[in-house]
């Protein structure tokens, strides 16, 4: 019996990290992809997902520095 209960809650605790949040890690392997698929609005709301989670996440910052390059002037830029 107890043997079915830890098996059980094992089976608990793994299911319930199985949703559909997807991690910072994985966003941004997405938004890469992204950007050179020349989807750079996607690209752009996958980055400003990750900055929502962890504003400080510097590969974050510095991939929609790219992403804001091709589709913004340097002005534009500058006024954010």
């Amino acid at each position: 019996m107890k043997n079915i209960a830890a098996g059980l809650m094992v089976l608990s605790l793994l299911l319930c990290g199985c949703g559909k949040r997807v991690s910072d890690n994985e966003r941004l392997n997405i938004a890469v992809r992204q950007l050179r698929d020349a989807e750079v609005d996607k690209s752009i709301q996958q980055m400003e997902a990750v900055l929502k989670n962890n504003p400080d996440n510097c590969s974050a910052r510095l991939l929609m520095a790219l992403n804001l390059e091709k589709v913004k002037t340097k002005d534009e830029i500058l006024e954010l």
